[in-house]
């Protein structure tokens, strides 16, 4: 059985013919060759010269990507758009299991066309559009509207799916619930390593860190995510930072992470000067390594985000050992103590955060114990014991779903396509 994922992400391929990506490398993709012959992504593609350092081959044996025109923003989708339905269209075939990661117009017009020939769908739930667009996240004028448009989507398609599989245990479940009876998973994407023999390969420190080591000062501050959008609040961030320097926090704050918004960023924390000194942007590292050495010499991780799903960012630190402030957004309640979450966009609870938790080592200690052996939860062989799963109960329900809907070879009438509720409760 072959799979088709239909999902939201942008591309990049050289002249070679590789397609490249920063976030989703071939290895994510390996994990879903051991229910399904081929996987196909059926995602917008750019056509690049070249690629940066921190981009990674996003394709491999088993693994290919059907590019959909390339568009950028709403603006260029609409001038794109009978171009790009069409083409996503065509990508819907026979014999072919279909999961659609949702949020994302790409999902949705997939999810259209399969309902209108009467095939069933999976999905994967890796966000909140509602978050998305929520005030500060975007600057659309129409932001409005989108939040209404894509959560009232989102919950409609969550709730049609033939099976589906969320990155949280319950907080976009709530939101965006599954059909009754349909077959219903729950996993992170994020894939934690620890080998067998001590590594620098491994996502996981040997054990958490004492109190000691968070007497030091100044305490050094980490925030690693996305400049494309602001969905990680950086800007707050630069905020929050500044008002816990002027109340007298002896602190330094890094931000990993490139995109169109890292300008200004900078820019917002040149214009205070209690920030000269104090704050560092080194730019995009490729993941792995270069990422682990720069949280092992910071002390606290903070993502005070406006939208997430399940922060691959704040489990990478956790497992690091490291103190994590996030906000009370997707996931992150799940993974982190009352005392480290914040409201988001709320830049004084940020810093007065900020500054309780560097006042008191003791706590850091104890919340780095905690973080660490929650951290060990998303383990590779844990999580993908949940995701195989998923993905067996999703190649099951295609192959009855087609076998069904085969045209008989003496010509009789098929019996027609099932329903994806029906197909969801025969899965279950």
């Amino acid at each position: 059985m072959k799979l088709k994922i239909f999902l939201e992400h942008r591309f990049q391929r050289t002249p070679d013919g590789r397609v490249w990506s920063s976030f989703f490398n071939y290895e994510m993709w390996t994990r879903y060759l051991g229910a399904f012959s081929k996987v196909t992504l059926c995602a917008r593609v750019a056509d690049v010269p070249d690629v940066g350092r921190e981009m990674a081959p996003a394709t491999g044996d088993g693994v290919e990507l059907a590019g959909l025109p390339y568009y950028h923003g709403p603006r260029q989708y609409l001038l794109r758009r009978a171009e790009f339905r069409a083409a996503v269209a065509s990508l819907v075939t026979p014999d072919t299991a279909y999961i659609a990661r949702v949020p994302g117009n790409v999902a949705s017009l997939a999810i259209g066309t399969l309902k209108a020939r009467g095939i069933p769908y999976a999905v994967e739930v890796i966000g909140d559009p509602w978050d998305t667009f929520s005030p500060g996240s975007s600057t659309h004028p129409l932001r409005w509207l989108f939040r209404r448009i894509f959560a009232r989507a989102a919950r409609r398609e969550c709730r049609e799916a033939a099976a589906s599989l969320y990155v949280t245990e319950h907080a976009l479940q709530r939101r965006y619930p599954p059909a009754p009876g349909a077959p219903t998973f729950h996993a992170s994407n994020v894939f934690l390593t620890r080998p067998a023999a001590a590594s620098a390969a491994s996502a996981f420190v040997e054990q958490p860190r004492p109190a000691a080591s968070f007497s030091a000062r100044p305490l050094r501050f980490v925030c690693v995510g996305s400049f494309n959008l602001l969905y990680k609040a950086q800007d707050d961030l630069v905020n929050a930072f500044a008002r816990a320097l002027t109340h007298g926090l002896d602190a330094h704050l890094t931000f990993v992470g490139d995109g169109m918004y890292r300008e200004g960023v900078e820019a917002l924390a040149r214009r205070q000067p209690c920030l000269q000194g104090r704050v560092e942007f080194p730019g995009q590292l490729r993941g792995g390594a270069a990422v682990r050495e720069v949280l092992d010499q910071s002390h606290v991780f903070v993502l005070p985000s406006r939208q997430e799903g399940l922060p691959r960012a704040a489990l990478e630190a956790m497992a690091r050992g490291l103190p994590c402030i996030g906000s009370s957004v997707g996931g992150f309640p799940e993974i982190l103590p009352p005392d480290a979450i914040v409201r988001p966009c709320d830049v004084p609870g940020l810093a007065a955060c900020m500054m309780r938790l560097a006042g008191d080592p003791a706590r850091l200690a104890e919340m780095s114990a905690l973080n660490w052996q929650r951290a060990s939860d998303f383990e590779r062989d844990k999580l993908a014991v949940r995701q195989g799963a998923f993905y067996s109960t999703v190649h099951d329900l295609f192959a009855r779903f087609w076998e069904r809907n085969r045209a008989p070879a003496d010509g009789r009438k098929s019996p027609g396509p099932i329903a994806p509720a029906s197909v969801g409760r025969q899965a279950a």
